[in-house]
C-alpha cells in the first residue's frame, strides 16, 4: 500500500487560504470587479475524471491544482468565496477535496478487505491524518458490497478551531484513475450527523 502515501498527501496539506474560506465570516467581500466565478464542478485529465460540488459548495480555483501531475481539488462554500453576497451555503459547511492521480489502482489496492486492513494498522491512520505525523481513530467502514470504499474517522487530540476532528475519506477508481475523497466538516458538526454524512456521499456519487 506504499502508493497510498504520495496520493493522500496531497489532500492532506490544507492551505491557509482554505482554511479561512470554509466560513464566510472569514471572508472579506470583493469589490465587484474582483468579484469570484463561482464554479461548482471541475475536470482532470482533459475530462476524463468530472467533479461536481454538492449544492453550497464551490470549486476554490486559487488552491486547486487542475493541471498537477496528481490534480487536487478544493471545494468550499460558495457564499464564502463569493465574500458574502447571495450564493448559496453549504447544508454543512466544511471542505471538501478530491484528488485524482495517474493510472488506476495497483492490483488488489482496491480490494475491500486489503484497504479495510490497510487502514487499521497505524500507518494507514496516520495518512487519514491532517497533520504530518499524526493519528486517527476509524470509527465506521464500508461493505464489501458498497459501490466504493469509504470510512469514518476521528483526529485523535485535535485542538482545530476551523474544523471538528471527524474526517470523511473515500477511494474508488473513475475512468481509469484512482480518485480520493475527503470531507472535513466545520468544528460544530457531529461526527453522526446525518446531513453531514449525505453532503460527502452526494459529492462522492456525483463525480464520474
Amino acid at each position: 500500500m506504499r502508493f497510498f502515501a504520495n496520493m493522500m498527501s496531497k489532500a492532506r496539506i490544507i492551505p491557509g487560504l482554505l482554511i479561512c474560506s470554509v466560513l464566510a465570516a472569514c471572508v472579506t467581500p470583493p469589490a465587484p470587479e474582483g468579484a469570484v466565478n463561482l464554479q461548482r464542478s471541475a475536470t482532470a485529465f482533459g475530462g476524463d475524471v468530472t467533479l461536481r460540488a454538492p449544492r453550497g459548495y464551490c470549486l476554490d480555483q486559487a488552491g486547486s491544482t487542475p493541471q498537477s501531475e496528481n490534480p487536487v481539488f478544493f471545494f468550499v462554500s460558495c457564499h464564502a468565496l463569493s465574500g458574502g453576497t447571495h450564493a448559496s451555503v453549504p447544508e454543512v459547511m466544511g471542505l471538501l477535496t478530491a484528488t485524482v492521480s495517474q493510472g488506476p489502482l495497483a492490483p488488489g489496492a482496491g480490494d475491500h478487505a486489503n484497504l479495510t486492513e490497510f487502514f487499521g494498522t497505524t500507518a494507514g491512520q496516520r495518512l487519514l491524518s491532517r497533520r504530518s505525523g499524526g493519528s486517527v481513530r476509524v470509527h465506521e467502514i464500508s461493505n464489501a458490497n458498497d459501490d466504493y470504499f469509504w470510512l469514518l474517522a476521528e483526529e485523535t487530540r485535535a485542538t482545530d478551531r476551523i474544523f471538528s476532528p471527524w474526517i470523511w475519506f473515500a477511494l474508488t477508481e473513475i475512468s481509469g484513475h484512482k480518485v480520493s475523497f475527503r470531507f472535513y466538516p466545520a468544528a460544530d458538526s457531529a461526527e453522526d450527523s446525518l446531513a453531514g454524512r449525505a453532503v460527502f456521499h452526494r459529492f462522492v456519487r456525483s463525480t464520474h
